[in-house]
């Protein structure tokens, strides 16, 4: 997020620098943390915003990517994903 900017505005902000889509929040599916530890200190806290959107155009990589596609749910899990998007995918909410 960036300074002043909400989580709905960063979220539509996100997905069009990602994806190139523009999209439209239809609400919020889920929220979680992400706390990662070094022995008792908390090195990153990390706070996780989900949210369902309609989105319009065509699906393009960000310049962080190689490339980007639409991938069916039960395929999913056969990526190379974080655990954190594991978790979501397991339980959205």
């Amino acid at each position: 997020m960036e300074p002043g900017e909400t989580f709905e505005e960063a979220a539509v902000r996100e997905a069009l620098e990602e994806t190139g889509l523009p999209v439209r929040l239809k609400g919020l599916a889920s929220v979680r943390d992400q706390i990662v530890r070094e022995g008792r200190r908390v090195r990153f806290h990390y706070v996780i915003a989900v949210f369902a959107a309609e989105a319009r155009g065509r699906l393009r990589a960000g310049s962080d990517a190689a490339a980007a596609r639409w991938v069916p749910l039960p395929e999913a899990g056969r990526l190379d994903l974080t655990a954190t998007t594991r978790s979501f995918l397991r339980s959205p909410r």
